[in-house]
């Protein structure tokens, strides 16, 4: 539910108005690069103030050898729609969530 809640929240900037930043939590603002909440369990499309966050996050733990990843910065798009519309069909699909795995992640 809270994944349709933060997909119609932005629905409106994903076609075609033009957009501005909104924070979507009290740590991250929507922008053009998409990641995976491994602990919400939510993607999101955020700035890349709140991915570089994902990937430090997500680095630490790693570095601590934690078998569970917090995060997972997915990909960077040229424009906040595309990546709307990307978080949509995710959203959609069943979720492999092997990325947030560290473990699975060495094998592949």
């Amino acid at each position: 539910m809270f994944k349709l809640l933060i997909f119609f929240l932005f629905l409106p900037l994903a076609h075609g108005q033009k957009h501005n930043s909104v924070q979507i939590s009290h740590i991250l603002k929507s922008g053009r690069y998409l990641i995976y909440d491994c602990k919400k369990n939510f993607f999101a499309c955020v700035d890349e103030f709140s991915y570089e966050a994902c990937e430090e996050d997500r680095k630490g733990a790693i570095a601590k050898r934690e078998d569970f990843l917090p995060c997972a910065p997915l990909k960077r798009f040229p424009h906040y729609d595309v990546c709307a519309d990307v978080q949509e069909e995710k959203i959609r699909q069943p979720i492999k969530k092997r990325f947030c795995w560290y473990q699975l992640e060495k094998f592949n």
